[in-house]
């Protein structure tokens, strides 16, 4: 019995499903809320902005990760195990990237309403509307991830002979 998680010289080490997902989503979103909401600027920036650029997109990586994890968690958690029986399906990423989007919009929110009393609506969709673009790539991300930490192939890979993969720790909300 091996421990998917353990490091392993021959075997590099990854990050656990959730934790890859919540940086792909986190980081995914900001780049894409920033690309879209760039893209209406009548003065495009120039490679001089290009560093000030960067360090916003890590500053707002970093400060919508605890929201994606809690929108991951709510949503997306409950979400992979429902839909667990049709996982390896090559539609079900189609089906990740539109529940992503939902939870997205329904956890961005919550959480405007309950922090910023915001008026985000959930029903309008916006050109950089930022429910979608966190939760999409979160959908994505962790159907991706989620998929390939659970695969035999990837227990085989780690040195179990069995072809059942058993479930891996998850986070307990």
């Amino acid at each position: 019995m091996t421990d998917p998680n353990a490091h392993s010289p021959a075997h590099p080490r990854r990050l656990p499903a959730f934790l890859s997902a919540v940086l792909a989503g986190a980081y995914g979103g900001i780049t894409l809320q920033g690309g879209l909401a760039w893209s209406l600027e009548p003065d495009r920036f120039g490679w001089p902005d290009a560093g000030a650029i960067a360090l916003l997109l890590a500053v707002y990586g970093l400060i919508a990760l605890p929201f994606v994890a809690l929108g991951l968690a709510v949503f997306g958690i409950p979400a992979a195990r429902l839909l667990h029986r049709w996982r390896d399906r090559p539609w079900m990423g189609l089906v990740a990237a539109v529940c992503g989007g939902l939870a997205g919009k329904l956890a961005y929110h919550a959480i405007d309403r309950l922090l910023f009393f915001g008026t985000y609506r959930p029903w309008a969709i916006e050109r950089a509307d930022p429910g979608l673009c966190y939760g999409v790539p979160a959908g994505i991300a962790w159907w991706w991830f989620n998929r390939r930490d659970r695969s035999p192939a990837r227990w085989r890979e780690l040195g179990d002979a069995s072809d059942s993969p058993r479930p891996l720790p998850t986070i307990i909300v």
